[in-house]
């Protein structure tokens, strides 16, 4: 038997107290006092001259009490080979995890990462099984245990070394979490396949990594650790180096246009443990390794950030990196900015109306649709007697029908719906229904003019439809405070396929669309314009006239900038014909793929499409650059298991590990409940033979 805290093991020298306690003799304490004794002088009662033990059997019960729990305190465990100890009889099974994140990019980690992984492949028994994988974002299976166990015991070592090196870091962001619950899942899966009960099984994740402060945790909390998996931490030293990260401070549309203006704003965050603190911020030369111009200096503190602005000059207006110089890292250094111009949209208004008469359509819809930094709008107005050309419908997302169309012209507008455009028609007047059915190819469209003293109210909406999805929070969903002065009641019971998107409060189609070939026409049984509802000076009015506008494919965003490992949605007019082409000059078929998920590259990446060119930046993810130590305390919080060390000698690993074994196989066994118990039962046996020594002896009547 073997004890894993053998110091308590000194609490039996506790026993010595109930002996002193019994060898020395004290005066009872039941004193009666008699009259007929008053006058007699007090004699104490004679001891002998040698104390003597009375009661050998409670002695022994309070001194077995004393023994059982001070080798409880112990941990004892029993350490045979038949009971599966630490003589190494356990069958073992390792996970190697080992970071491929961006920060391994640093000087000298990858080198110390896989030389402790090529360590732990060298120590390996013929009798483990071991497997292999990367993680960055998420875990990869370099070597898996099925591959370990089907290779023959020479080829282990050397297929798993080979595969190792021709690994290397990438530019991801660190996903710690999702790596240890990929690593307990496989543990578990050949758990269930083995034969063997947990209980014979030796099993331990191996964390090979530089532990840095940015590793995300998600998904631990609440986790479930299985029983029996040790995770043992190889952290990697890497001395005290200094590390500053820069990103874009403006996301989206606003990092787009921010590029074509004359200054740009950056962030720089100075490590935690960092030594430095003063730094140079500035545009890249054509190389892209050197400063041009004269550079912004920029002194942060320790764990700090500060926003930098960087203005453009005539020699770097067309540059597209941003550098950070005066750390001793420079993997996280560099900020890619894409100058791109916004994309252009035009709406084409069909109506006889002037653009400055605040009591007609046309003027809330230009003053609706405003440019954007992302989005370049144009509404352009034609009237029945200059009706546009086929090229220039074919030119505008969106057509808005504002008076009724002759017949060829709603023959034209009909054969551009076909081809997928989308067409928005706003029922003035009655009249207008005979042109609507023109247009959609019916041979009437019963409609009737319904005014009155009392408005009308939005009473159904359907939230379910993309039209009314960002209405759909409780927040933005009340429509109820738009008053509809008039509004025209268009029976649809002839109408093939039409949906009713929103009805007023007389159950009659507020809002209703139609499909023709592979477009759709939208109906507004009532005008925006003041002589017909409140809504063009709602806030709901803008939000619907994008909403339309997206749902016609114009406002779909076109982000410009991205961290490594975003899904990158690509254009809808993007054809399968476009090729990518990488930051490193390599091109890629688009083919089916609706967006790009192979970003693994930090730079400037572009979609070429039939003389088209979009251009999108993608930058280190902003984690990466938090290269401070992360506590173990913080695994350790969460649940985790964790041991932690720098391996030195040969003797310091077989010393741990055999100490792991010791405390797994005690944790098993757990012998200290069994002690805990007996203690217990001793000790009520004490307290009843305790109480029958003491009873006063019974006096029998005469």
């Amino acid at each position: 038997m073997s004890f894993l805290t053998p110091l308590f093991l000194m609490g039996a020298l506790a026993i010595a107290g109930p002996i002193i306690f019994h060898l020395v003799r004290r005066t009872t304490n039941d004193r009666f006092t008699f009259s007929s004794l008053l006058f007699l002088q007090p004699t104490p009662p004679k001891l002998t001259r040698r104390s003597r033990i009375e009661h050998w059997l409670l002695l022994l019960l309070r001194c077995l009490v004393l023994g059982l729990l001070a080798v409880g305190f112990a941990r004892p465990f029993i350490n045979d080979a038949t009971r599966g100890g630490a003589d190494g009889n356990l069958a073992r099974q390792r996970i190697i995890l080992l970071d491929v994140s961006a920060s391994m990019q640093r000087d000298g980690a990858w080198t110390q990462a896989r030389q402790k992984v090529e360590k732990l492949l060298a120590d390996a028994r013929p009798t483990d099984q071991f497997a292999l994988y990367t993680f960055d974002q998420q875990a990869k299976a370099l070597i898996t245990f099925e591959q370990w166990r089907q290779a023959q015991d020479a080829e282990r070592k050397a297929v798993a070394t080979q595969r190792l090196a021709d690994t290397k870091p990438g530019w991801r962001s660190t996903h710690l979490g999702n790596a240890l619950a990929t690593a307990t899942e496989a543990l578990e899966e050949e758990v269930a396949r083995s034969e063997l009960k947990r209980s014979a099984i030796d099993r331990e994740i191996i964390v090979v990594t530089d532990l840095q402060e940015g590793a995300k945790l998600d998904g631990l909390q609440g986790m479930q650790w299985p029983e029996g998996v040790k995770v043992e931490v190889e952290p990697l030293n890497l001395g005290k180096r200094s590390n500053a990260g820069i990103q874009l401070v403006a996301e989206g549309e606003e990092a787009a246009a921010s590029a074509r203006e004359q200054t740009v704003r950056v962030r720089v965050s100075n490590a935690t443990d960092a030594r430095k603190e003063q730094f140079q911020v500035g545009w890249a030369t054509a190389d892209g390794v050197q400063l041009s111009g004269l550079p912004v200096n920029v002194h942060v503190p320790a764990g700090q950030s500060r926003v930098v602005t960087v203005p453009r000059s005539v020699e770097n207006a067309q540059a597209e990196k941003i550098l950070l110089t005066g750390d001793d890292e420079a993997f996280d250094n560099t900020v890619h900015v894409v100058r791109q111009e916004p994309d252009r949209a035009v709406v084409m208004y069909l109506g006889d109306e002037q653009p400055t008469d605040t009591k007609q359509l046309l003027y809330y819809v230009q003053r609706g649709l405003q440019t954007t930094r992302s989005l370049a709008m144009e509404v352009a107005s034609r009237s029945s007697a200059n009706f546009p050309t086929a090229a220039e419908l074919g030119g505008a997302r969106l057509i808005i029908v504002g008076q009724s169309l002759t017949t060829g012209q709603n023959a034209e507008l009909r054969r551009m719906v076909e081809d997928g455009k989308m067409v928005l028609v706003a029922l003035k007047d009655v009249n207008m229904a005979t042109s609507l059915a023109n247009l959609l190819n019916l041979p009437n469209l019963p409609a009737e003019e319904r005014s009155g003293s009392r408005h009308a109210l939005l009473g159904q909406v359907d939230f379910t439809h993309p039209l009314f999805v960002p209405f759909a929070d409780p927040r933005f969903s009340d429509f109820t405070r738009i008053y509809f002065w008039k509004h025209r009641q268009v029976d649809l019971s002839g109408v093939t396929g039409a949906k009713v998107l929103a009805r007023f409060d007389d159950e009659s189609p507020a809002l209703f669309s139609v499909p023709v070939g592979k477009g759709q026409v939208f109906v507004l049984t009532s005008g925006w314009h003041p002589a017909d509802s409140q809504l063009a000076l709602s806030s709901k009015f803008v939000p619907l006239v994008y909403s339309f506008l997206e749902q016609a494919g114009t406002v779909a965003s076109r982000q410009a900038q991205f961290a490594v490992g975003d899904e990158v949605p690509l254009p809808a007019e993007v054809t399968s014909t476009a090729q990518i082409i990488l930051p490193d000059g390599e091109k890629l078929a688009l083919g089916d793929r609706k967006q790009l998920a192979g970003t693994e590259l930090p730079g400037i990446y572009g979609v070429q499409d039939n003389g088209k060119n979009w251009r999108f930046a993608v930058n280190l993810p902003t984690e990466e650059s938090r290269t401070a130590p992360l506590p173990v305390e913080e695994l350790e919080r969460l649940g985790i298991p964790v041991h932690s060390s720098i391996l030195v000698s040969a003797q310091q690993i077989e010393a741990r590990q055999e100490k792991l074994k010791h405390a797994e196989l005690e944790n098993r066994q757990k012998l200290w409940r069994w002690l805990v118990v007996a203690a217990l039962a001793v000790l009520l046996m004490e307290t009843w033979l305790a109480a029958r020594l003491t009873r006063p002896a019974q006096t029998v009547a005469a």
